[in-house]
């Protein structure tokens, strides 16, 4: 059984590569075109391992762009437009197909089934994400969309199996276009083994006694193109941590600090606030770095936050699976209802977040308490080696066989 993991945003397809290759299974990734550039550089695959020479081998680069500019012919961007004979070219390769993305609509277009999908965006990709949310006027841009968008619903609707791990926004698409999924997470986090490196940031964070990491993009500032609720849905709140930070800060007095990066629309507002409270001395500024950095980063502080989003059962990011598979105490809102007996496995052990007014209490406790530390630290660790290592990818593997066997 040959499986082809096409595409790699959030790394999520490079991290399941390596999982499946230490099972055995037979993997691919191709990448598409467009991965790990642009806007989505941080998600270069050299970003994700210090042994790139190790899985090299393992992975090639499509002539297909995860665009609409791979399914519409434009004269002025022909090189991108997919010719069947190319994609039939791959499509024979490989036994099973994992996607996510254009995918559906690219398989679709040349009359094949993808195999397995899953949404990486909250909605679906090019049917109900907020950034391709179609107006009602008939200028081109919103008919190519609307063309693209019906050729993803089909394309959809014929994949053999859809994974979407979140009861929220994209649940209610999918119902909505009355198509059933499977309830696993994505494993985009694989751990390598510690690359002993040190840079000048760690001894600096080393100078505080308590250091507590945000790397989630910036986005908390209410956006002029999107109405009330779509904006309080796709909110991560970064704002909840800033002032629950200096509130921490008031209390205990302490030599703290808070790292934040440079990352997402809102930073330079969140700067702001950092000014406008006086903390900014207390605050590590950073640049996008590549995940490999910012996990060595995680193990150098005592605490990590997630993100804060306010809708109910919506799975965590990138960001907090990152933090917890240091094993290092994570705060995230987590409002999951009946997640043990949707997933057939254990939450994971974040300290959950309600309404902002917590993050001090929290911070607090965590800062006071060395041994309450420690425990959510370790629960953390065995979490992620247990539930997410190894449970999480045994269910994939059945999925995958599953294709294969039909």
């Amino acid at each position: 059984m040959k499986v082809a993991l096409l595409g790699n945003m959030n790394n999520g397809n490079f991290s399941l590569l390596r999982y499946l290759l230490e099972r055995n299974i037979d993997a691919t990734l191709l990448l598409w075109k467009n991965d790990g550039q642009h806007s989505h550089s941080h998600f270069n695959i050299s970003n994700d391992t210090w042994n790139l020479r190790k899985w090299s081998k393992y992975i090639k680069r499509t002539n297909i762009n995860n665009s609409i500019s791979a399914l519409i012919y434009n004269p002025l961007k022909h090189k991108n437009y997919v010719k069947q004979e190319y994609f039939k070219k791959i499509y024979d390769k490989y036994d099973v197909f994992i996607s996510s993305g254009i995918a559906p609509a690219l398989f679709c277009k040349f009359n094949e089934k993808l195999d397995i999908f899953y949404p990486y965006a909250m909605g679906v990709e090019w049917i109900d994400t907020y950034e391709e949310k179609i107006e009602n006027n008939l200028n081109i841009k919103n008919i190519i969309y609307k063309k693209v968008k019906k050729l993803q619903i089909k394309g959809l609707k014929s994949c053999k199996k859809i994974i979407n791990p979140e009861l929220g926004k994209t649940e209610q698409t999918l119902k909505r276009l009355k198509i059933k999924s499977h309830k696993i997470y994505v494993p985009i986090v694989y751990k390598e083994k510690k690359k002993n490196f040190s840079f000048n940031l760690i001894k600096k964070i080393k100078k505080y006694d308590f250091s507590i990491i945000s790397h989630a993009r910036h986005l908390w500032k209410p956006s002029k193109v999107l109405n009330r609720k779509d904006n309080i849905f796709n909110s991560k709140n970064n704002d909840w941590l800033i002032y629950g930070f200096k509130e921490f800060l008031n209390e205990t007095e302490s030599n703290s600090c808070l790292i934040l990066f440079e990352y997402g629309p809102d930073y330079k507002e969140s700067k702001k606030l950092c000014k406008k409270l006086d903390i900014q001395k207390n605050v590590i500024w950073l640049p996008v770095l590549p995940r490999k950095k910012i996990l060595k980063i995680i193990q150098n502080c005592k605490v990590g936050v997630g993100e804060f989003y306010l809708q109910k059962n919506t799975i965590w990011g990138g960001t907090a699976i990152e933090v917890l598979s240091q094993g290092i105490p994570t705060l995230q809102t987590f409002r999951f209802n009946n997640f043990k007996k949707i997933f057939k496995k254990k939450p994971p052990p974040f300290i959950k977040i309600n309404n902002k007014f917590e993050i001090k209490q929290q911070l607090v406790k965590l800062y006071n308490n060395k041994n309450f530390r420690k425990k959510i630290g370790y629960n953390s660790k065995k979490w992620f080696e247990k539930e997410y290592e190894i449970s999480l990818i045994d269910d994939w593997i059945k999925i995958i066989n599953k294709c294969f066997n039909k």
